[in-house]
């Protein structure tokens, strides 16, 4: 007999779903297909919005932004954040510490550390400064050239603290 082990899920939630969460989640799945497909198997990736409407695409600019890296985000939705996606992750990741402090004040029995904003996983307590990750809607194009780098940058984190904690 093989034992059977599920995979990890991982929630990235930002307020609307259509431009950060969508595309982290985007750029997190097209990394790990080119350079570690076989994560892939042992993680599962899904965003959400904490006041998002249901369906709405991914924001012009970030589609644009993703296919110049690489990757499409055409057929992404954006989904509000329920009961039934938190009860399906292992780990939530807000973009910003309000969107934190919104799930565990709504959500109360998410309070089992698994809910951190994205900039505080793997420190072991939050920092304190200001690392919200900044929303680019209604602004300029440098200020999502700015969000995409700090984007680059947190992927890379938290993958290098998913195979430090032999999650892939």
């Amino acid at each position: 007999m093989f034992p059977f082990k599920r995979r990890f899920h991982i929630l990235i939630v930002c307020r609307n779903n259509v431009t950060r969460s969508a595309f982290f989640e985007g750029y997190l799945i097209h990394y790990l297909r080119r350079y570690r497909p076989r994560a892939l198997r042992k993680i599962a990736l899904r965003s959400a919005g904490v006041q998002a409407s249901e369906g709405n695409s991914a924001h012009a600019v970030v589609q644009f932004i993703a296919r110049r890296e690489g990757f499409r985000l055409t057929g992404h939705r954006s989904t509000p954040l329920s009961d039934r996606l938190l009860k399906w992750a292992d780990l939530v990741l807000t973009m910003s510490a309000g969107q934190r402090d919104e799930i565990l004040a709504n959500w109360p029995e998410t309070d089992g550390g698994k809910v951190y904003r994205l900039a505080d996983y793997g420190w072991g307590e939050e920092d304190g400064g200001d690392l919200d990750m900044p929303d680019p809607t209604g602004r300029e194009a440098e200020d999502f050239q700015g969000f995409v780098d700090r984007a680059r940058t947190e992927a890379d984190r938290l993958l290098y603290e998913l195979v430090h904690r032999q999650i892939i």
